[in-house]
């Protein structure tokens, strides 16, 4: 036997040794870069400037100042997931969830959306709530979990004291750590993601815009980062407001590189995915605009003028067809699938 043989049957034998002791845990370095797994959409602009959507086996952030529709981007998420058959669970440590709010996302099957929030024989604080999702992803392999929000999470040393009394300011990031260190790892090998909503906050150093609340544990345990700085309430001007437009910053994907997207919302019905299509359509001339007239260059409808951009999105909510159609050219154009 050779020299380079018996080198080769060292290593085989290394990797036999390595199998035999821990498992299936070697991988190939040349299938790293294709993604195991499937992919949660997310919402149509979100997918095309997150390179996908929503990986399975990793976490997202979704931080944005109060109002910007970060609940209802959650459970948009948790709606797409359920039409994946994946047990979805929705931890509201801000106990602010409503049913009213259940009702307006479409597809969410409430009754298949398990929530976990403290009761009158239960105060959850931070300790409680890492275990509860450690349990989760433990037994329920490739589940969803939405937490609402880690920003109000508060560890059992802090709960127990009285305010103004002196208590460790380090206990929760540190505790976040904890969690992260432990979890991540296991969220991944078993295919579940982790959605964290959290707040944005002045920067008190003075320098930058706003920041995340959750600390450098869970920036930089998220393989999606998505803020809200802002948004703008439809119609910008006048009566009544029938939605609004949040711009979400992307500065980190699992899938892609760093981008920006809208996420638009009609009170009371959740996601505005016929606007969202519009918009889309129009910036990738799919929709083309003549004034105040539109035509959609579909075959079915190249020689129909529709007047109005509300007019197009009310064409795109009855015609399903028409709008998966624009849908898949749309996807096909920006991520080549």
């Amino acid at each position: 036997m050779s020299k380079k043989e018996k080198e080769t049957a060292k290593i085989a034998g290394t990797l036999d040794t390595i199998r035999k002791d821990y498992g299936n845990v070697l991988i190939p370095a040349d299938v790293l870069s294709e993604h195991e797994g499937q992919i949660i959409p997310v919402t149509l602009g979100l997918d095309l400037a997150l390179g996908g959507g929503f990986p399975e086996g990793t976490a997202m952030t979704i931080a944005g100042v109060t109002g910007s529709g970060k609940s209802t981007l959650a459970l948009t998420i948790a709606a797409n997931a359920q039409a994946m058959d994946k047990d979805c669970f929705y931890i509201d440590a801000e106990a602010r969830l409503r049913s009213e709010l259940l009702a307006c996302i479409p597809n969410l099957n409430p009754s298949k959306l398990s929530v976990i929030r403290s009761s009158e024989d239960r105060f959850l604080v931070g300790e409680d709530y890492f275990n509860i999702i450690d349990t989760i992803v433990s037994e329920r392999k490739g589940c969803l979990i939405v937490v609402d929000s880690t920003a109000v999470f508060q560890s059992e040393s802090s709960a127990s004291v009285k305010f103004g009394e002196s208590k460790r300011m380090t206990a929760m990031p540190t505790l976040m750590y904890e969690f992260f260190r432990k979890c991540m790892a296991k969220i991944h090998a078993l295919k579940s993601n982790l959605v964290l909503v959290t707040h944005l906050q002045a920067n008190v150093g003075g320098y930058g815009g706003p920041v995340e609340v959750g600390g450098n544990a869970q920036k930089y345990s998220s393989s999606i980062r998505m803020l809200c700085h802002g948004s703008q309430e439809i119609p910008d001007t006048g009566t009544p407001k029938t939605g609004r437009i949040s711009k979400f910053k992307i500065p980190k994907s699992a899938l892609g590189p760093p981008g920006e997207a809208a996420f638009p919302i009609e009170y009371g019905k959740g996601y505005d995915y016929a606007r969202d299509l519009a918009e889309i359509a129009q910036q990738m001339a799919l929709i083309e605009k003549t004034g105040a007239w539109y035509t959609i260059t579909d075959d079915k409808y190249k020689d129909k003028k529709i007047q109005g951009i509300d007019n197009v999105m009310e064409v795109l909510r009855q015609d399903k067809d028409l709008a998966k159609r624009l849908d898949t050219q749309i996807r096909s154009m920006v991520l080549g699938k």
